[in-house]
């Protein structure tokens, strides 16, 4: 368990991990955007090639690891 302690040094405030999740077979593929906007929240957006994506972000509590707040919007290329 000590591997789920959580270590403030660790969280790279700032910081946008982006990368490209599919199945295993290559389909249903997508980009991701992860940002680390704070000590405790998280953003990701998440894009295809189409009109419409997602913004998700998290509140982390990071005593029992696990989200204390989420938020979703849709985000559509047309406003």
């Amino acid at each position: 368990m000590d591997a789920l302690r959580f270590r403030p040094d660790q969280v790279a405030v700032g910081t946008a991990y982006i990368y490209e999740k599919s199945n295993i077979d290559g389909s249903n593929k997508s980009n991701i955007v992860q940002y680390v906007a704070s000590k405790d929240t998280l953003e990701a957006f998440k894009y295809e090639s189409g009109p419409e994506a997602t913004l998700v972000t998290a509140t982390m509590d990071w005593n029992s690891f696990s989200v204390r707040d989420l938020s979703s919007w849709k985000v559509r290329a047309d406003g």
